[in-house]
């Protein structure tokens, strides 16, 4: 027969064992769950990226179809013809909602839900730690994690906003009053039409070196 020590060092090991099956399953879950949750994510990622790239090829489509090849000066160019100016002046609206307008607003929209995002988390933060609070919590509380990041993302987001603003704006502008017949066409014309033009380009030039500047001063730190 057992004795009553024998007995209590088999309740013992009953209860490790179960404790060591309970955190298996708990282990086993949170792999499950963070696997599905990374598949969700990374199937949500392509399709955004090939509705985007679907999305460019349609409304490259008039583009291909309006321009053609011609001379100019000697060399090569794509070149697009209206017979009446009020054609000009309907595509260019188009193009300034297409290109400019819409894509402010919703670049504008986007950042504004990513600060108002960081913003609210922010409060879980700053909030003193209570008994119970996880040790993390704490810790990112008393470093200030997360209102060093709300200040970053609002100073990149107000530099790209300005950057994208700065770099078509003129551009916009200026084929508008153009087309409207509010430019008249002088020797400085040209120059200043090339000049103007080749602003719309630098915005995609400009926002990986916006990154890297954020990126690089956050590592100094």
């Amino acid at each position: 027969m057992p004795t009553s020590f024998e007995r209590e060092k088999a309740k013992k090991k009953k209860k490790k064992t179960k404790k060591k099956k309970k955190k298996k399953k708990k282990k086993k879950k949170k792999k499950t769950e963070y696997t599905v949750t990374e598949y969700l994510f990374w199937r949500r990622a392509r399709w955004l990226v090939g509705i985007a790239w679907f999305t460019s090829f349609i409304l490259s489509i008039p583009i291909a179809v309006l321009f053609h090849v011609r001379l100019v000066q000697g060399s090569s160019q794509c070149w697009i013809e209206f017979a009446e100016p009020w054609q000009w002046q309907l595509y260019m609206s188009l193009v300034a909602l297409a290109l400019f307008v819409i894509p402010a607003l919703i670049i504008s929209i986007c950042y504004i839900l990513i600060i108002a995002t960081i913003w609210a988390k922010s409060k879980l933060y700053s909030v003193s730690a209570v008994p119970g609070q996880c040790e993390d919590t704490r810790r990112a509380s008393s470093r200030g994690i997360i209102p060093k990041a709300k200040v970053k993302s609002v100073k990149m987001t107000f530099i790209i906003v300005l950057a994208f603003v700065l770099c078509w704006s003129p551009y916009i502008v200026f084929d508008l009053l153009q087309v409207y017949g509010y430019i008249p066409k002088t020797q400085n014309y040209i120059a200043v039409a090339t000049l103007i033009q080749s602003l719309a380009p630098l915005n995609s030039a400009a926002n990986p070196i916006i990154y890297c500047i954020f990126r690089t001063g956050n590592n100094n730190r």
